[in-house]
């Protein structure tokens, strides 16, 4: 299993934020609009074009909350570091500021990767590196320059006290 340690400053993000069951993630098969239903409407809608405009950098992020057990639902955005001009209506200032994080690469050309990262994550990780994953806002990250054959990059907030850098 491949991954890398990082230590990251805050990133502020202007995002579209919408809030999902928490079966979008545990039985996607049992709601009728999911994360990637999200991405499509966000790429058909001219979302995509807004977040642009205001974008410091090219680089995209999918970022995702911890499911709210009170509540069972969880919130996903899609966004982009902020250039630091207006708020448009219906965006949102979304602030990333775990400093240390896990990075494993989502290796292949679809979103099916993703999933199948996350599923070697929550098999193998913690039980074969010692390392905690934290229960915070985690994101997949869609760099500029890519790199072939990799999706994406997700970055998992890690405990503090056992980060060996």
């Amino acid at each position: 299993m491949e991954y890398r340690i990082v230590e990251r400053e805050p990133v502020t993000l202007l995002a579209r934020v919408e809030q999902f069951p928490s079966e979008a993630i545990t039985d996607p098969e049992k709601v009728s609009y999911t994360i990637p239903d999200f991405w499509k409407k966000s790429m058909e809608s001219g979302v995509m074009q807004v977040l642009e405009k205001h974008a410091a950098t090219s680089d995209i992020y999918g970022a995702c909350t911890p499911i709210s057990q009170e509540k069972g639902t969880f919130e996903f955005e899609i966004g982009v570091n902020h250039d630091g001009g207006e708020v448009p209506d219906g965006y949102q200032l979304w602030r990333l500021s775990s400093s240390k994080w896990v990075v494993f690469k989502c290796i292949g050309t679809t979103p099916s990767s993703v999933s199948e990262t996350w599923d070697m994550i929550n098999r193998e990780f913690e039980e074969q590196t010692g390392y905690k994953l934290l229960e915070e806002t985690e994101y997949e990250f869609y760099p500029e320059e890519k790199e072939a054959n990799v999706f994406c990059e997700l970055w998992v907030p890690l405990k503090n006290s056992q980060i060996k850098l």
